[in-house]
């Protein structure tokens, strides 16, 4: 499948409407997988593995580019077409800090909360200095004698097309936008849409439009940061960051604190072998509880899962559940501690410390569920939520 692209209008970085220049009876070729394959202008053409992940650049004047990567994605070494290396990266966490060239020298980044390495320094000295427009193009580089590909958010700009690799999709600052929409790997009308948001029907947009203060991560945008997008790491509301009581008192706080907790169970299944309605209600009503103590024990695990994490329809569907059930959370469940237990599974009695129920009998018993996720306790059935008073 090809495009062929003419002139076209776009949101420049500093805001201006104007033409992206392109030449006439440019293609771009697409696989049957929808991934771009090729570019025929700057001859270009990229390969992926069976995850979705370019592992190959060629043809382009900057020459060839194979992709080593762990297991989560990152990119952890650069070699040309005959093996010989390019770079080495590595990280902490998910940001990159730092890489080795094929000569040895060693570089380290200092990121912005976006993850833009906007100094590089080789231990020593600074070499790279720049500042960025809000959508991502530099603004200004004050020094570069340590040229490297990583711009943006911390994503790869292809040297050759100028395009940032987002992973599901390649984006462009002049245009401040994608090159192709969002999709997803479940059937949605409007993939990683928020009806309720507007900027986020446009399927082109970037981190609906509010480039300073959102990232996105792989490409595949949540939604602004009402427990679906993903902020920068340590940011109030981030993926996997810790809530506060404050913060737990709001829907979006609650639903982090629900799915943190109850992301894996299910309901047990009936003799039909299919969930049991009376179990799938009691999961709700143990997920509203969850919500209600976490008004009031602000020392509870939470977790918002990350778009990457919502591609798994289990992942997905738990965490629609966690949503519901922090709507349905009005504070007049009983307890002030939970505990998640599986019976005959060894001695699973609330330990004294804190968030825990120091001592007594629950006060309200939920279950048996179905634990299809693991956490504190073995996968399997007979697991059930327990609320404590104290």
């Amino acid at each position: 499948m090809s495009s062929s692209l003419g002139t076209s209008a776009a949101v420049h970085s500093i805001g201006s409407v104007e033409p992206v220049r392109v030449l006439k009876g440019e293609h771009n070729v697409f696989n049957a997988e929808g991934q771009w394959a090729h570019q025929t202008t700057y001859n270009i053409y990229y390969s992926y593995d069976g995850d979705g992940r370019r592992v190959k650049a060629s043809g382009g004047a900057s020459g060839t580019r194979v992709y080593i990567r762990d297991t989560a994605g990152r990119v952890l070494e650069e070699t040309d077409q005959n093996g010989n290396v390019l770079n080495d990266y590595f990280y902490l966490g998910d940001e990159r800090m730092g890489r080795v060239n094929g000569q040895g020298a060693l570089y380290f980044y200092y990121n912005d909360h976006l993850g833009t390495p906007r100094l590089i320094t080789d231990g020593s000295n600074v070499c790279y200095d720049a500042d960025y427009f809000p959508w991502g193009d530099e603004q200004h580089v004050y020094l570069n004698t340590c040229g490297q590909n990583y711009k943006f958010t911390g994503k790869e700009r292809d040297p050759d097309m100028d395009i940032d690799d987002f992973g599901a999709r390649f984006y462009h600052y002049d245009m401040a936008r994608f090159y192709s929409p969002d999709w997803s790997a479940t059937v949605e009308p409007v993939p990683y849409a928020k009806l309720e948001n507007p900027q986020s029907l446009n399927l082109y947009a970037y981190v609906d439009n509010n480039p300073t203060t959102l990232r996105d991560p792989d490409g595949h945008f949540e939604g602004a940061p009402d427990g679906n997008g993903e902020e920068p790491p340590g940011s109030p509301g981030g993926a996997g960051s810790p809530q506060t009581g404050a913060q737990n008192n709001q829907t979006d706080g609650k639903a982090a604190v629900i799915f943190g907790e109850t992301s894996g169970l299910s309901p047990a299944l009936g003799p039909d072998h299919k969930p049991d309605p009376d179990s799938a209600q009691k999961l709700n009503d143990a997920r509203e509880n969850v919500g209600d103590v976490s008004d009031r024990n602000s020392n509870v695990y939470s977790h918002t899962p990350s778009s990457k994490e919502l591609k798994n329809p289990q992942v997905r569907q738990a965490w629609e559940a966690s949503k519901d059930a922090a709507k349905g959370s009005d504070g007049t469940k009983p307890g002030n501690y939970f505990f998640i237990r599986q019976d005959k599974v060894g001695n699973q009695r609330p330990r004294p410390k804190a968030g825990f129920g120091q001592k007594g009998d629950p006060v309200r018993e939920y279950g048996p569920f179905r634990n299809v996720g693991g956490g504190d306790v073995p996968k399997g059935n007979n697991t059930y939520v327990d609320i404590y008073d104290k």
